[in-house]
């Protein structure tokens, strides 16, 4: 049996890229139905250049797009294949799209269906693996760190899917070695790390190492440099180009924040059953904290 069939088949989880194994199946489901529309449609009308038929055509490759895109990469020859066609075409040549694209098309649906998605042995491997927030940060910080774990408890994460090792209820139990602790989360989840930067975090071993690891891994990042450290002042592995949230730009601090709650909502699949007004009360008393007004 194809061992990503048994990975995906078997994970405690059963979550690829924020969807659990019953999800993709009606997903699948659903795009089937829309190819059998527009086959419906195109046989029930009496022209290819019908409204009717063009718009099923559309819906049932857009609706195919959006989801191949999350699985596969642009290097998969049947992913290539399927997205190489002039879709602004009359209605007799979307039909020879159509044919020209279905054995791809039926080539990736019955990939999903087994749970053989990517091509990258690293990147199947990190998506059978459950996703967890870790907070990289200085000891010295925790003050900073702390008033931040209660702004990411406000939007939804709890200890299944964060990690904070200075913060009581989200870090190591007691007993635990924390070099094993991180290891081990490194090995069996799937880690977007934000990077809690100051003097501080350079300073300090275990954060360079956390760094380095996270670096090793291809982990997804967020970085956020506290007061008194600047853009200029990131070195390592992190990318001083990559829009960062720093802490003293009072111009563009919060627009910032809220494109961070934004992506982490949106990659660990949250519910914020708040409106914007409550989550805006709650960033700036987040920021009143850390002396930003």
């Amino acid at each position: 049996m194809n061992s990503n069939y048994e990975a995906f088949h078997s994970s405690p989880n059963n979550h690829i890229q924020g969807r659990s194994k019953k999800e993709i199946e009606d997903e699948v489901d659903l795009l089937e139905r829309k190819r059998k529309d527009y086959i419906t449609s195109c046989n029930a009308e009496s022209s290819l250049e019908s409204d009717k038929c063009i718009d099923e055509y559309h819906d049932w490759y857009t609706s195919s797009k959006v989801l191949f895109e999350l699985f596969f990469s642009l290097e998969d020859l049947d992913m290539s294949n399927f997205l190489n066609v002039d879709n602004t075409l009359s209605g007799y040549l979307l039909q020879r799209n159509y044919y020209k694209i279905l054995n791809s098309y039926l080539v990736l649906i019955k990939r999903l269906k087994k749970g053989t998605f990517l091509n990258d042995k690293e990147e199947v491997s990190n998506a059978f693996k459950p996703p967890l927030l870790f907070i990289s940060h200085a000891t010295k910080d925790v003050s900073f760190v702390r008033p931040l774990v209660s702004l990411l408890q406000k939007i939804g994460f709890d200890k299944s899917n964060f990690f904070c090792s200075s913060v009581e209820g989200f870090g190591i139990n007691e007993g635990y070695d924390i070099y094993d602790t991180l290891r081990q989360k490194f090995s069996e989840y799937s880690i977007h790390v934000v990077f809690v930067l100051s003097e501080n975090y350079y300073k300090s071993p275990a954060c360079l190492n956390e760094m380095g690891a996270a670096w090793v891994l291809k982990s997804d990042y967020s970085t956020i440099l506290l007061p008194g450290f600047s853009v200029k002042q990131i070195r390592g592995a992190i990318n001083p180009n990559r829009m960062a949230i720093v802490i003293d730009d009072e111009s563009q601090v919060k627009s910032l924040m809220n494109d961070f709650r934004k992506r982490l909502m949106e990659n660990f699949r949250l519910t914020d059953n708040n409106d914007s007004i409550v989550w805006e009360t709650n960033r700036d008393e987040f920021l009143r904290s850390v002396h930003i007004h």
